[in-house]
């Protein structure tokens, strides 16, 4: 893999790391399609991204107020690489 994809895939780990690595909580299965047991307002599991940021209970990841995702496209991140 390209080092600059690998340089950009671990910033965005530590970022979110350090967003998360005080949220994670017991897995708890609830039975959704992916089968992966997630965290929702209801349900612990082994997915929960803080206090703005979680999943639903159809496993779709929502964020509380303004700016705090970011998208990136495709060739956004073919720009990084070059």
């Amino acid at each position: 893999m390209d080092r600059k994809i690998i340089e950009a895939l671990n910033v965005f780990a530590e970022r979110l790391w350090e967003k998360i690595k005080n949220t994670f909580v017991s897995a708890e299965d609830l039975n959704n399609a992916a089968g992966i047991p997630i965290a929702t307002e209801d349900k612990v599991g082994v997915v929960k991204g803080g206090d703005n940021v979680g999943i639903r209970k159809d496993g779709m990841m929502y964020v509380d107020g303004v700016n705090e995702i970011n998208s990136i496209t495709n060739i956004m991140i073919d720009d990084i690489c070059k």
